[in-house]
């Protein structure tokens, strides 16, 4: 198991202490975020805090408790996020070929 380093999080309204891993993969949402202008985007703190539930409880072998998590993760927090992503591409193109590349 990767270390890792107790932090306070939020689960259920209320903060709590928690070993979160120190893992490269966590950090994957917060760095794209940044990448595309985004850090503080709702949908990208979500996806962080469902990631850090899901490889909680997944590590003390509880996959009925992060249920909830992938759910969220893939109907809301994902295609959020994706979303987010293309709009940020658009931005890069010019303008004509953003409409052109969206129309077809």
């Amino acid at each position: 198991m990767p270390p890792a380093e107790a932090q306070e999080v939020e689960r259920g309204g209320r903060a709590q202490l928690a070993l979160v891993p120190s893992c490269p993969r966590a950090l994957v949402p917060r760095t794209l975020a940044v990448t595309i202008g985004e850090a503080d985007a709702e949908h990208v703190t979500k996806l962080q805090r469902h990631l850090h539930w899901l490889v909680y409880y997944h590590g003390q072998g509880e996959p009925e408790a992060y249920l909830p998590d992938v759910v969220d993760i893939t109907q809301r927090d994902l295609p959020a996020v994706i979303d987010l992503v293309e709009q940020w591409e658009r931005r890069l193109l010019p303008t004509g070929l953003a409409d052109a590349v969206s129309a077809s």
